[in-house]
């Protein structure tokens, strides 16, 4: 015999996790300034073990050539910082699983937006063409000024240019385990009697 138990539809899953009434607005602009403030270490860093190699291992320079070599163009220092930003999101985003620094501080979790409505869907992670998609729309907000930001505020789920264009979706811990448990409870199940099926037959 099969006894099978199917997990509801979309519809059914939206109802009691509404995702809509996510309220992760502030966490998120708390999570941004987080990781905005790790990335401008990291260019501190880079900077700072750039100078250090023109200092210590260019010896045969004269002092002059060094320093030319150290005042670096804004054009120069700002492809630098730009390559850390959309570094720094691609690496968190695939390799972290979209866990950057400031979503584990504030509890957040970036997921495929499609995970939600596919029973069979077993990870919520976002793919690598995904968060190379959200790394380059971060940029595009960097480069409009943070402009590109304020317009999740007019969205009603609050979803950003990063979210839409990369098409997933930030949600909370909370959100995502009691979402990921219910998901498995409704999961189907079947058991089949051999016996049963060879006597059938």
């Amino acid at each position: 015999y099969i006894n099978s138990q199917k997990m509801p539809d979309d519809s059914e899953h939206f109802e009691f996790f509404p995702l809509s009434k996510e309220k992760t607005t502030l966490r998120r602009a708390f999570a941004f300034m987080s990781d905005f403030t790790c990335v401008l270490m990291l260019n501190l860093m880079v900077l700072l073990s750039y100078a250090t190699f023109v200092t210590n291992f260019f010896l045969p320079m004269s002092p002059t050539q060094k320093v030319s070599l150290l005042q670096m163009g804004d054009a120069f220092s700002f492809g630098v910082f730009t390559l850390i930003y959309f570094t720094y999101f691609l690496y968190c985003g695939y390799a972290l699983n979209g866990k950057t620094l400031g979503c584990h501080i504030m509890k957040l979790n970036i997921i495929d937006e499609a995970y939600p409505h596919k029973e069979n869907m077993t990870s919520s992670e976002p793919s690598l063409s995904q968060a190379f998609k959200r790394s380059l729309a971060y940029v595009a907000c960097y480069f409009s000024m943070g402009m590109f930001f304020f317009l999740s505020l007019l969205h009603e789920e609050k979803r950003g240019i990063p979210d839409f264009f990369s098409k997933t979706r930030v949600v909370s811990d909370e959100w995502l385990k009691s979402f990921e448990a219910a998901k498995e409870g409704h999961k189907e199940h079947i058991s089949i009697d051999i016996n049963s099926l060879d006597k059938a037959a």
